[in-house]
């Protein structure tokens, strides 16, 4: 037994050394991986970058965002829109997308979280090497930051950090930030989603952080598109209210209840004073769980929540006049408040796992972005100014969904095709010139 016990001690010791070490190695690795980080994020030499440092001056009567005429960061230019990746930045950095359209976007947009239980509250490191990767290609930074603390334990300490270092990135690396504060509000898959009432607050205090110090971080409010809405889903995250404040402020019609007939993104509109850009996540999802084309006025259908396919969605004896006046999204923000709008993340999913009926990847993809890139959209929708692919692939609804346009050789040449035909119309990063004023003008 003394034997016995003897080797079970050395076993015992031998593994708690091992799992040192394993320890010990992954901080040292973990910390290499964030110095390397910061190391990238450091000033580029001179000749690496497209965007410049540029100086802000709060004092100063020429960063007066008030004499531009125009919205913060919004493009000088009608006609124009400003393409986009909503990047897996683990997988594919702007520089890299470049190479591979041989196409300069002007907008890139990464996730990220906020929360008070964290240590720091965001991760200020990616942060700033996001906005050092877009400084050498040129362009604006989407920031998509979705608190999952509660909205009001959210610290003034840590929302004015966070303002500081969007001002850092903005003045270090010349470097806008279109800041999309609690995306999907309306929704509930989101942490803070069907409380209004918290939302709309938690978005003016973001505001009034953000615009102390910058003119070129410009705030973004998007909610999901609101044709199927009210979310409620049994595995939601948060459920809507039964009663009190939340519930009157989305009972819009006043009938007591919340369903399809009540306004899914007045309630959480902070108000224009307080909103530079309107966004929408607007995707094509197929009504069946297969590979169909898209219909070929979806995006205006849903956008408007008129025509064919919004009709179909909501189904028989549902659509009416009064449905489209408080769905239109488009004219209810952009049009109503003379702001522009983007799309911060859209795309069309080919379902990878389904393969009848046979609709090809590119058809499908294709047949999504023909209609947001049309001469149709920037004549009926001029305030559209801007949409950001979704550069990724997920497990969704039991499928898994690929959005991506740079991944498959046969989407990559078909979408190069779509933007040299659009071209005119186009913005690329390195044409744009940023003042400090959150003026954006073309060179």
């Amino acid at each position: 037994m003394g034997v016995r016990h003897a080797a079970l001690h050395c076993l015992f010791w031998a593994k708690v050394f091992v799992a040192m070490v394993l320890s010990i190695g992954g901080l040292a690795y973990f910390s290499y991986k964030v110095l390397v980080l910061h190391l990238e994020a450091s000033p580029p030499s001179t000749g690496a970058t497209v965007n410049k440092p540029i100086q802000i001056t709060n004092d100063s009567t020429s960063c007066d965002a008030s004499k531009t005429g125009y919205s913060r960061l919004q493009l000088q230019t009608t006609g124009k829109i400003m393409l986009g990746w909503s990047l897996d930045w683990a997988v594919m950095t702007p520089r890299q997308a470049v190479e591979k359209l041989g196409f300069s976007a002007a907008i890139y947009n990464t996730f990220m979280e906020m929360n008070m239980n964290t240590n720091p509250p965001y991760d200020q490191n990616s942060l700033n090497w996001f906005g050092s990767e877009v400084g050498r290609v040129g362009g604006i930074l989407e920031v998509t930051m979705a608190p999952t603390s509660p909205l009001d334990e959210l610290a003034d300490n840590v929302l004015d950090a966070f303002a500081k270092q969007l001002l850092d990135i903005n003045s270090r690396y010349g470097v806008p930030v279109l800041l999309r504060w609690g995306h999907e509000m309306n929704s509930d898959w989101t942490t803070y989603g069907n409380r209004p009432i918290a939302y709309i607050k938690s978005f003016r205090r973001m505001t009034t952080f953000v615009r102390k110090y910058t003119n070129l971080t410009a705030m973004v409010w998007a909610p999901n598109v609101g044709i199927q809405a009210p979310f409620d889903d049994t595995t939601g995250t948060v459920h809507l209210p039964v009663s009190g404040p939340d519930f009157d402020a989305l009972d819009t019609n006043h009938d007591g209840k919340i369903d399809y007939q009540d306004d899914p993104y007045t309630p959480y509109f902070p108000g224009a004073d307080y909103v530079d850009w309107f966004g929408l996540s607007h995707y094509y999802y197929p009504f069946e769980q297969i590979n169909e084309a898209v219909p070929p006025t979806y995006f205006a259908d849903y956008l408007t929540a008129s025509g064919p396919t919004a009709a179909r969605s909501i189904g028989p004896g549902r659509f009416s006049a009064n449905f489209t006046a408080t769905h239109n999204f488009y004219q209810l923000f952009p049009a109503t408040y003379n702001k522009p709008m983007l799309l911060p993340e859209t795309g069309a999913p080919f379902l990878q796992d389904i393969t009848i009926p046979n609709v090809d990847e590119v058809s499908i993809k294709m047949g999504w972005w023909d209609q947001v890139l049309s001469q149709d959209t920037v004549e009926k929708f001029p305030l559209m100014v801007a949409a950001a692919n979704f550069e990724e692939q997920k497990f969704l609804n039991g499928h898994l969904r690929d959005w991506r346009l740079l991944n498959n050789t046969k989407v990559q040449e078909a979408f190069k095709a779509r933007v040299t035909a659009f071209a005119e119309h186009l913005v690329t990063g390195p044409e744009l010139v940023f003042g400090c004023d959150g003026s954006v003008k073309l060179r």
